[in-house]
């Protein structure tokens, strides 16, 4: 079904073909748009971003190239007025008035994820983050789930082969995201010499969906002390045993902790919520340190860390090269 004319226009006309080439180079860039939108917003590390940088100003003009021509050769083909009166007349189908208003919301959307990229990314916003965020979802969902919707709606085979790819993989992409595959980089110099700021690290949460953390792990958390902030840190004390630190050593249940992470000689200093008496760690809390003891704010000073406010194990290093592999 053709959903812009309900007249019928000649096959041969080369208006026609134009406007068939453009319509198909602006879908494949939508397409392509669909997969690099996911990508550069969930990596956080900016690694991938940046390697398709360049793609995406190829993207970006060939797109907008494209949408111009499209909509030059439907003006030229008498397309667009005949479209609009189709959706106005009585006669018109809820499938051909569904259509145009899919194609209306998503540019609409399109036109905000623009704006927002180029105005409020990172600028101090009045308005929660969260809210934001909020927004910023929904605007990709739209324009996500825009390509299939609008190609089961006009018939186009070809269309409906594209919009496989890019749907698979945002669901792919995201499955994988929440549970193994979350990209970090390191900040600040709590986990010197293991870690170092800089390095990009990836953290899984499904191992935690099975078990409870281990002691040795090295976890990415929000702290007590904030509601936003992520902290890396080392588990040393787990739920119901007793923790104290003396002569710059860390006790569990009144023996000294075999620490082979930490370098030589490392003094471990005492804290606030944690000193030279036993304490209880209470039930889904953990006590988290930095292997830097002497830069490290941790547990010592701002008590122990839900297991709800853990939000991953890291497990890999995957850059610089000659640091990657896996985190023991």
């Amino acid at each position: 079904m053709d959903i812009y004319n309900p007249g019928v226009i000649s096959k041969k006309a080369w208006p026609k073909k134009t406007e068939v080439f453009f319509r198909k180079v602006f879908l494949v860039c939508s397409s392509a748009f669909a997969i690099l939108i996911p990508i550069v917003l969930l990596d956080k590390s900016n690694v991938l971003a940046k390697l398709t940088a360049g793609l995406a100003q190829i993207l970006a003009v060939a797109w907008f190239a494209s949408f111009g021509g499209w909509i030059i050769f439907l003006v030229a083909n008498s397309r667009i007025g005949n479209f609009l009166k189709s959706i106005g007349s009585k006669d018109a189908s809820k499938k051909r008035r569904f259509g145009f208003f899919i194609l209306l919301v998503w540019l609409i959307s399109l036109i905000l994820f623009v704006l927002f990229i180029l105005f409020f990314r990172g600028a101090n916003l009045s308005i929660s983050s969260t809210v934001v965020s909020v927004l910023m979802w929904i605007l990709i969902v739209i324009l996500a789930l825009f390509l299939p919707i609008w190609a089961f709606l006009i018939g186009n085979k070809l269309v409906k082969i594209l919009s496989v790819f890019p749907i698979a993989f945002i669901v792919v992409l995201f499955l994988l995201y929440i549970s193994v595959l979350r990209p970090h980089k390191t900040t600040g110099g709590s986990m010197r010499p293991n870690f170092v700021p800089g390095e990009y690290v990836l953290s899984e949460k499904i191992t935690y969906t099975f078990h409870k953390p281990n002691r040795g792990d090295v976890v990415n958390f929000i702290p007590p002390i904030s509601k936003s902030d992520i902290y890396f840190a080392r588990i040393v004390g787990l739920s119901g045993e007793y923790i104290s630190i003396r002569n710059d050593h860390v006790y569990i249940n009144g023996k000294v902790l075999d620490e082979p992470y930490l370098v030589p000689d490392t003094q471990t200093g005492t804290g606030i919520f944690i000193g030279d008496t036993d304490v209880l760690i209470p039930e889904d809390m953990f006590a988290v340190m930095g292997d830097s003891r002497g830069h490290s704010n941790d547990s010592r000073h701002y008590g122990f860390v839900k297991r709800g406010s853990i939000k991953g194990r890291i497990y890999y290093v995957y850059w610089p090269p000659a640091k990657r592999g896996f985190v023991k």
